[in-house]
């Protein structure tokens, strides 16, 4: 079950507001007076069966029902619905709530762009180019990686050993929503979300946590303990679990446990330096050591053919701060990597482009 009762995600919604209204973000603006208070309004698309325009200067109800609806002449059930006084002067930043069943709405797909290694869509192999609905489940292997895109630009890479659905991927038409909900089973992702402005939604659930964001980037996991984490690097993630909800902001993460709220957020701990790494290798085996990072209990090391790292060709976990890649084939590489401390929760990477020349 989807650990993400209304009134939480409605909290949710509402902090990612604030937040983002607090950073500038030009489409977070607060409801003028008279217009329903933020935190009942949540972020656009919420929890059940409604979805949440919040209006712009110019906005009748007539129009908007015009451009929303599949049937425009429903507008008066609408101003009911919404105890609008007036449906030709609406305040700017108003939320509507409209049940999906009335939207224009159209099913999207994600588009495979990378693919490494054993990587299952519902159990058969996926070719790179393929379109993936919602629905369906991804599995990866101990040597698989997947890039996604989304219709709107946004990417996810599942990280090895990992197993994702896709819940939901569609458009509300005439809003310019996009809408995915994505399910993090096992595993690991990283994710490059495009701004959504006020009225989108990229929402990544695990059985322990939500996170939901606008546009930003950001680690999600979930372990095999049960724990959930969220790492930001840039933007603001909202975070929500076991009724509580907290702001992760850019260079912070958090963990939640099952029926636990998270913790507040900390520093995520620094990237290692990897100075001495030599700019071309030129033995088989790509070996490395450096200087511990205060507060890590262990260190991932990723290794891929493209500066974006979405095309893995390796990984490891270690506890001292040394790694290996042995057997690799000549070519160029670009190497990260990163401390993790005793909460699981990952650090700052540091990255290194290696010729390996034999």
């Amino acid at each position: 079950m989807t650990p993400r009762p209304a009134r939480a995600v409605a909290a949710l919604a509402a902090l990612l507001w604030a937040a983002l209204a607090g950073s500038g973000d030009a489409d977070a603006q607060a409801p003028s007076p008279g217009a329903v208070a933020p935190r009942a309004a949540a972020t656009s698309i919420v929890a059940g069966d409604e979805f949440v325009y919040l209006t712009r200067p110019g906005d009748t109800l007539i129009g908007l029902s015009r451009r929303l609806l599949v049937q425009p002449g429903r507008w008066p059930e609408l101003q009911r619905r919404n105890s609008i006084a007036d449906p030709r002067r609406i305040p700017r930043g108003s939320p509507i709530r409209i049940p999906y069943e009335w939207l224009r709405l159209s099913l999207q797909t994600a588009k495979v762009v990378e693919r490494v290694g054993k990587v299952l869509v519902d159990g058969r192999e996926v070719a790179t180019g393929a379109t993936i609905a919602a629905g369906a489940s991804i599995e990866t292997g101990a040597d698989g990686s997947l890039t996604l895109e989304f219709a709107d630009g946004s990417t996810l890479v599942l990280q090895p050993s990992s197993r994702l659905r896709l819940e939901t991927l569609r458009r509300v038409e005439g809003a310019a929503a996009e809408e995915s909900v994505l399910q993090l089973e096992r595993g690991k992702v990283e994710t490059r979300v495009q701004p959504r402005g006020a009225m989108g939604r990229f929402e990544i659930r695990t059985p322990a946590a939500v996170s939901a964001v606008r546009g930003t980037e950001f680690r999600a996991g979930f372990r095999d303990d049960g724990g959930a984490t969220t790492e930001t690097l840039s933007g603001t993630v909202g975070v929500a679990a076991a009724g509580a909800d907290v702001a992760v902001r850019g260079g912070f993460g958090t963990r939640a446990e099952r029926g636990r709220p998270p913790a507040p957020p900390v520093p995520l701990l620094p990237a290692p330096a990897l100075d001495s790494l030599p700019a071309i290798n030129d033995v088989a085996t790509l070996r490395w050591a450096f200087a511990a990072v205060p507060g890590a209990a262990a260190y991932r090391h990723q290794l891929a053919r493209d500066a974006q790292f979405r095309a893995l060709v390796g990984e490891a976990v270690t506890q001292a701060p040394e790694a290996e890649f042995a057997g690799l084939a000549d070519g160029h590489y670009w190497l990260r990597s990163r401390a993790i401390d005793p909460a699981s929760i990952e650090g700052l990477d540091a990255v290194r482009e290696i010729e390996q020349r034999r």
